[in-house]
């Protein structure tokens, strides 16, 4: 029973849930890690494991451990260390290679990440998280992470090739409520709640 443009039907919830703080800060966290450091969106089966270790009723105190835990494990995953190991003694390669696949090799971090970890005042950990966590990786993959969150929580499987002219159409317009209005009205969402 809501007007046409409004705050209280289900695609305001659904965007509700996307734009929240908590899903910012714990889903979009664990999203950026495959789109920034390895130069790729993450896989649904991928991301439900990592994002549940940031699910939950945590303490900030707790979040933040669990962060710094999946950022350790993250490192250690054969497909980060393909990357990355080869850098290992060479911390302006490491450095470049983070921002090379983040699609930044400007960021205005990079001088002092190459002087951190000569100086052994950062870890090649401290320098990824610190990327992550930066405002100019956070709004590179904003769109993407934005669409692709919406495959993930109302499609409940990965971003198909189709990701990519949804990312155009946010781009364009900026309407985030048409996005999820689109995943919300399409058959394949409607099917996953049975035949009608």
């Amino acid at each position: 029973n809501c007007t046409p443009v409004t705050n209280c039907d289900r695609t305001a919830v659904a965007l509700g849930f996307l734009k929240s703080v908590e899903f910012q800060g714990r889903g979009f966290f664990a999203y950026r890690f495959y789109a920034a450091s390895l130069g790729r969106p993450s896989l649904y089966s991928e991301f439900v494991p990592d994002h549940a270790r940031f699910s939950g009723f945590l303490t900030p105190a707790e979040l933040e451990l669990n962060k710094q835990e999946y950022v350790a494990d993250f490192m250690n995953r054969p497909e980060f260390k393909s990357i990355y190991d080869p850098t290992i003694g060479n911390n302006t390669l490491y450095v470049d290679t983070l921002l090379q696949k983040a699609g930044l090799p400007s960021h205005p971090q990079r001088t002092a990440w190459i002087n951190g970890l000569n100086a052994a005042t950062l870890t090649r950990a401290d320098v990824l998280r610190q990327l992550i966590d930066s405002n100019e990786v956070y709004f590179r993959f904003l769109n993407e992470g934005f669409v692709v969150m919406n495959y993930f929580g109302l499609l409940r499987r990965s971003a198909d090739a189709q990701y990519l002219v949804w990312i155009q159409i946010l781009k364009d317009t900026g309407d985030e409520r048409g996005i999820v209005t689109g995943f919300i009205n399409a058959i394949e969402y409607r099917q996953r709640f049975g035949p009608n």
